[in-house]
């Protein structure tokens, strides 16, 4: 059956981070953006280029975003065309011909950049007479594995002359904005009713072929062959359970049959009735972004979007959102409750659209950020500063209530104060140790130290960290599926034990020829899990792979 939607890669989080918190801390780095032509004299109304160029000087990158600054009383950006150096777009791109600012980031899936080439390019239309200045601003970004490298202060710049032309206007007062036009109203389709059904109903969204079944007979409705009374008698009953009142409507009849008849349930059946001939399987169906909206909002609130607030948060989940202004205490609140309800951090593309979804639509009322009290005047203390380790003790204490005493707890002084890299990664109890830091600073841990002190919480053993919860069942390959390798212009494609860990070399279990086909086990983002020999797992990205029966 066709998986509901694909996911970018999880190395990308970071790249997805740059866009969503631009107040992430940058380290040392020597990559530098520059810019060619550095100078260039045009007419007023014609059109030109300028080339962006990344040199990553010595480092390796994965990740670049560029925001580049320009004089908008002058220039007007019309174009910016991604280069070869980074070949894949990321989400959030813009160009702002109002406040003069152009953001475009790229990434690369295969080998690190290592040397200098194009970025990409700016078309512009010069506008009035004058001196224009082109820059790159402090929140650009190159990245190597999730580490900041970038040298703002080695970043060029570009200087344009516009001549031929009037003069730039004077620029009026703004007009006060007006009210915001209420949301249209939205008309939902059948298939979308009939998933919102099913969220509020069973708090999530459909995905097995008797799941995809309920959807079909809740929205078209379904007459069985032989009727069973008890089932219908029990689907009656939680229809009253959810909706509290009895159903009246075509549509909640509908309902009805979907829980008596679709096989979602295990419901009585009816004594001495004839067997009914088995179902034919219903056909994949892959669900629209906005049905997938629709879905995750009932998923998190319990019911189907209604106000223009609401729909606006269909809106945002389905196709993003950038705040005019960010609101860092609504987006702690809304990782916290994605976390709450889907039990992980949010990794993917889809994943930070809930995130912003929920911080802005307006769909819920965010607490605001308590106000810190007003401490009484002290004498000025003189200054001191502390070691890398007196830091750490003074996290340990606030974390804990405590100095630190054990060997494990010293083990924690040590992980924060110098970092740690884990011989295994656990990702249960790093998503346990980023909700306990959140919990005691009220923010996302952001700096190298802050994301020491997870490390510490983690991996140190100052203390138990719950462990995940593993599903009774082993590992069953999906009978009758399998995945294909693709072409992939090497003759082979590399099999890992775990999709979220990238240019590990250890990572890298065995490889596979192209042509060659394997027992399908899952789907993850964009990796299928296969099993390449019997009783052996692995995992491919499905960019070179397909799945076939």
């Amino acid at each position: 059956m066709k998986k509901i939607s694909k996911f970018l890669l999880p190395i990308f989080v970071f790249s997805l981070l740059v866009w969503v918190f631009p107040f992430m801390s940058q380290a040392a780095g020597q990559a530098a953006f520059s810019f060619s032509p550095t100078t260039k004299s045009v007419t007023a109304g014609e059109s030109f280029t300028v080339t962006v160029f990344v040199s990553p000087n010595g480092e390796e990158l994965d990740t670049a975003r560029a925001v580049v600054n320009f004089s908008a009383a002058y220039l007007e950006a019309t174009n910016f065309s991604l280069g070869s150096l980074f070949p894949n777009q990321s989400p959030g791109n813009s160009i702002n011909n109002t406040a003069g600012v152009i953001s475009q980031g790229g990434y690369t899936v295969e080998d690190a950049i290592t040397q200098s080439g194009n970025f990409g390019t700016i078309t512009f239309k010069a506008r009035y007479n004058g001196t224009a200045t082109i820059s790159v601003g402090s929140n650009s970004r190159l990245i190597s594995v999730g580490e900041e490298k970038i040298d703002t202060a080695s970043s060029g710049t570009a200087t344009v002359t516009v001549s031929g032309g009037e003069e730039p206007p004077a620029v009026p007062e703004p007009p006060a904005e007006p009210a915001a036009p209420a949301a249209p109203a939205v008309e939902l389709s059948a298939e979308q009713e009939a998933i919102g059904a099913f969220g509020l109903i069973y708090g999530r969204l459909p995905s097995t072929s008797e799941e995809w079944t309920f959807i079909q007979y809740a929205a078209y409705g379904h007459t069985p062959a032989v009727q069973n009374q008890n089932a219908e008698v029990y689907a009656v009953d939680k229809f009253i359970s959810v909706y509290s009142s009895l159903p009246a409507s075509d549509s909640d009849w509908n309902v009805v049959k979907a829980i008596a008849y679709s096989g979602v349930d295990e419901v009585p059946a009816a004594p001495a009735a004839p067997e009914a001939p088995a179902a034919p399987a219903e056909p994949a169906v892959e669900l629209t972004v906005e049905q997938q909206a629709v879905g995750t909002f009932g998923l998190i609130y319990g019911r189907l979007p209604s106000t223009s607030e609401e729909w606006t948060f269909v809106q945002y989940a389905a196709y993003g959102h950038t705040p005019a202004v960010q609101d860092q205490n609504a987006e702690v609140y809304a990782v916290d409750k994605f976390i709450s309800t889907y039990n992980s951090l949010p990794a993917t593309d889809s994943d930070w659209n809930i995130v912003k979804a929920i911080a802005y639509s307006g769909a819920e009322e965010v607490p605001a950020a308590p106000a810190a009290p007003e401490a009484p005047a002290e004498p000025e203390a003189p200054a001191v500063e502390l070691t890398p380790e007196q830091e750490a003790i003074g996290d340990f204490g606030l974390i804990y209530g405590r100095l630190p005493s054990t060997s494990e707890e010293w083990t924690f002084i040590q992980y924060t104060t110098y970092g740690h890299t884990p011989a295994v990664q656990d990702q249960s109890a790093e998503v346990y140790a980023v909700d306990k830091f959140i919990s005691v600073y009220n923010s996302l841990p952001a700096t190298d130290s802050d994301w020491n002190i997870v490390k510490a919480i983690a991996y140190s053993g100052a203390e138990e960290v719950p462990a995940a919860e593993v599903p009774e069942e082993g590992v069953v390959a999906v009978e009758g599926s399998n995945v294909q390798i693709n072409e992939t212009g090497t003759g082979w494609l590399r099999v890992r034990s775990n999709p979220y860990i990238q240019n590990d070399p250890t990572n890298e279990i065995t490889k596979v020829n192209t042509g060659e086909s394997f027992p399908y086990v899952e789907t993850q983002g964009d990796w299928y899990k296969i099993e390449y020999e019997s009783g052996k797992y692995g995992w491919v990205y499905s960019d070179y792979a397909s799945l076939v029966e």
